[in-house]
């Protein structure tokens, strides 16, 4: 059987603020960290989402994908993940490098900063692996193909010359995607993104269609434990 490999969505790395309408959103350090030593006692080891199906990867891989980019994770996810011998994956909004998450207060959430280019590129070089989220965040499902098309591949090519590397992965925000997306993503030169369709991956789905496994603020041990045994009994 080949190797499955499990993908986990972690967004902030934070205690949950307390005027947030999405509390769901923040996973206390805490319980991160309680997270992080499960699985390295159970002998799992990350991988950059860029080599998911790699012959020379580890026996147990997962990937630890971090959503928006916000500025905790170099603050307070990172050096957590050092002590234990992890690293991750994170998906970058291109046109809000540096500012704050203006697709959440639109809508009445709360102000939280993201990583700047002067974040970004040390943690590139310890060897964090960095994609796009977009330009702006939208729905892309409610979008037509030629807005799709700017966010999608405008934002590849924007990270790329503000960051100086290549950005071959990519995730679509809130989930949503359509054959228009799928298509967009291909043109434009991804070699993997990201859903938030539930469970595991061994290489026989669309790479541009990886599964995840939604971790939140609610989501102690116990719970953290049986989303990982589902997903592997059940592959969900």
């Amino acid at each position: 059987m080949a190797t499955r490999v499990p993908i986990l969505t972690y967004h902030k790395i934070s205690p949950i603020h307390a005027k947030t309408i999405y509390p769901g959103t923040f996973v206390p350090p805490a319980l991160f960290e309680k997270h992080l030593r499960h699985l390295s006692r159970k002998g799992f080891s990350t991988i950059r989402l860029d080599s998911i199906f790699s012959e020379l990867g580890p026996a147990k891989p997962v990937i630890l994908t971090f959503d928006d980019g916000f500025q905790d994770f170099e603050d307070t996810a990172f050096p957590m993940m050092q002590k234990v011998g992890m690293n991750g994956t994170v998906f970058l909004v291109a046109d809000f490098i540096g500012k704050t998450n203006a697709w959440d207060e639109n809508i009445g959430d709360v102000s939280y900063p993201l990583l700047g280019r002067e974040s970004i590129l040390p943690l590139h070089d310890q060897g964090v692996e960095f994609g796009s989220h977009t330009k702006s965040h939208p729905r892309l499902s409610s979008h037509d193909s030629v807005t799709q098309g700017g966010e999608i591949g405008g934002s590849k090519l924007e990270l790329e010359s503000l960051l100086g590397f290549p950005i071959e992965t990519f995730c679509y925000p809130y989930g949503s995607y359509d054959e228009n997306s799928l298509n967009l993503a291909r043109a434009a030169g991804y070699r993997f993104a990201v859903t938030c369709d539930k469970g595991l991956n061994d290489g026989t789905e669309d790479p541009l269609r990886l599964k995840r496994i939604a971790i939140r603020n609610d989501t102690s041990l116990p719970v953290f434990v049986y989303k990982l045994w589902r997903a592997f009994r059940l592959g969900r």
